[in-house]
């Protein structure tokens, strides 16, 4: 629980809604859990956790035989104008992204001021999870993962 716990001021200062509504983040609740894809010898896991019920913190890390190879803290929140997805990829500045779209089984964030990318698309599948990221240039994603769900992450509330 510690390493979830320094995860949250990872991200810098958060500033959520002054009232957000109860179950703010329901929308998105079915990305809560510890994902994972595996190809050509990467592994990258992706883990969400809820720590109130208008803000998350997430975690990706791709690694090859045991060596971190990249890694970024991530963000849900509900703020004023709807749901931002904040990501913080190591060695980079801080990118927000709103949310622009979601069902019971989707969700599109986006922002087109971003050099790239400037949408991410996360779809529920029978049996996994896909996350695709794309740039405002291309009508074709520039990468896609395909997850599976590796076991269910703590909520911090």
């Amino acid at each position: 629980m510690f390493a979830f716990a320094a995860l949250l001021g990872a991200c810098g200062p958060s500033h959520p809604a002054a009232h957000p509504s109860r179950g703010a983040l329901d929308r998105v609740a079915w990305l809560h859990a510890h994902w994972r894809a595996q190809e050509d010898g990467d592994v990258v896991d992706e883990i969400w956790v809820p720590t109130s019920e208008s803000a998350w913190v997430g975690f990706n890390r791709t690694s090859a035989n045991g060596e971190t190879s990249h890694h970024e803290v991530l963000r849900l929140e509900a703020v004023s104008v709807g749901i931002r997805y904040v990501a913080a990829p190591a060695g980079q500045s801080m990118t927000e992204f709103l949310l622009v779209a979601a069902s019971g089984d989707h969700a599109r964030f986006e922002n087109p001021a971003h050099d790239f990318p400037t949408w991410i698309d996360y779809e529920r599948a029978p049996d996994a999870l896909v996350a695709t990221i794309g740039g405002a240039d291309s009508s074709e994603p520039a990468a896609t993962w395909r997850f599976r769900r590796y076991g269910d992450s703590p909520a911090l509330l």
